[in-house]
């Protein structure tokens, strides 16, 4: 039998079925009012979890730091909402806790189900963001959140909204397990046939990027590109935002003229070669496929050209690594933003494994890509599922099975 949740939900403001709290820091001078026993949170702490629930902060205060400030202990089932820097992280508490200036704390009264809360709030933060106000960073007030309205069906429909959303994040967040366990197996896969290249533990022969590179290209100048160059639609151009997790991912509004492009053959990317950032987040790096053959380097990257001694799989995983990023921010120039030259690319030295192994290694990969390509799209559906449930929940438009 099929349920329909109603969409005659009542909107009511937030400041009329929650409790809204702030928080406070104890003075930072005063030991005795730090490492106790009370869970103090900040918004850094909600952006490193990834369930719902919080139950336990990095920082702890005592009972005197609790009363020397302003802040509140919170009961269990709050919902912590992080007010600025930035607003709209959001975990439910599991036990009593406080918090820092950072936050606007909701704690539901008996007509509100916290879980049910959780997703109404979470479908909003856009929104939330957008009424922040402030010059340095942007933060929402109590009273302007006190104003917000959302849906309030009857207690056992906001049960039940919850418990689908629940079953569609569950399945959610196991998809990106899985990718997340086909990304480490990758990185596993390499130090155990390779170990540390940087610090050649496996005792292989030395070489450096000079003798492994057929060529190190930096992307144009400032000069070479003109603002009238950059079009929607033309050739895809590739900039340190569009190397993601190892991937090309190019935008069609971030693209270039046709005719500048056949100007400028010396940033034409071929099939093997490695683009990455050559400023900004060292490590940045992607395999060029025949999907991007012929796509643009761009200012802010540079590629390298392999030649035969050197497998492209192999040498992207060298710079990958956790060696190969901190070699090259170790090496890198510049004090506000670390940038590469090909200097830098060329005098790197690693350990060269013997071209068989290396190869055996593309093999593993590519079928390791192939699970993590099918595990990526899941994700994407699963995703898509949730946020489509999110949408339509507090819309009144959910149905679900109800329990015989």
């Amino acid at each position: 039998m099929k349920a329909v949740l109603t969409n005659q939900f009542n909107k009511v403001a937030l400041g009329d079925c929650c409790e809204i709290i702030s928080g406070s820091t104890p003075s930072r001078n005063k030991a005795e009012f730090w490492d106790g026993e009370i869970d103090w949170f900040t918004p850094k702490d909600l952006s490193r979890i990834k369930s719902k629930y919080i139950s336990e902060a990095p920082e702890k205060i005592t009972a005197l730091g609790l009363k020397s400030c302003s802040t509140t202990l919170l009961p269990k089932n709050t919902l912590l909402l992080s007010s600025r820097a930035p607003i709209g992280h959001i975990a439910i508490t599991t036990i009593e806790a406080c918090t820092n200036q950072g936050f606007k704390s909701l704690v539901p009264n008996k007509n509100l189900y916290v879980e049910y809360l959780f997703y109404a709030i979470k479908n909003i933060i856009p929104q939330l963001k957008d009424m922040g106000n402030g010059a340095t960073f942007k933060e929402i007030s109590k009273s302007t959140l006190s104003k917000v309205e959302i849906p309030l069906p009857q207690m056992t429909e906001q049960k039940q909204i919850a418990a689908i959303l629940d079953a569609a994040d569950s399945l959610r967040q196991k998809d990106q397990q899985l990718v997340e366990h086909y990304t480490a197996l990758s990185q596993s896969l390499f130090l155990e046939m390779f170990g540390d290249v940087f610090l050649n533990i496996k005792h292989y022969p030395k070489a450096t990027f000079r003798q492994l590179l057929d060529k190190v290209q930096i992307g144009p100048f400032g000069s070479q590109l003109h603002k009238h160059d950059y079009v929607e639609n033309g050739v895809p151009l590739i900039n340190p935002v569009h190397i993601v997790e190892s991937k090309v991912l190019p935008s069609n509004s971030f693209s270039i003229l046709k005719e500048k492009y056949d100007s400028l053959p010396n940033y034409h990317l071929k099939k093997g070669d490695l683009i990455m950032a050559r400023r900004g987040e060292m490590g940045r790096c992607a395999l060029i496929t025949r999907k991007e053959e012929g796509f643009f380097c761009g200012t802010g990257s540079l590629y390298l050209r392999p030649n035969n001694n050197v497998n492209s799989t192999y040498l992207l995983h060298v710079i990958t690594s956790d060696s190969g990023k901190s070699y090259l921010e170790r090496n890198a120039q510049g004090v506000t933003m670390m940038n590469l030259n090909k200097k830098i690319i060329l005098n790197i030295e690693i350990g060269l494994p013997p071209i068989e192994l290396q190869n055996q290694f593309e093999v593993s990969i590519n079928l390791i890509e192939q699970q993590k390509q099918q595990a990526q799209a899941n994700l994407e559906k699963s995703e898509a599922l949730f946020n489509s449930l999110l949408q339509r929940a507090f819309t009144g438009e959910l149905t679900a099975d109800k329990a015989a």
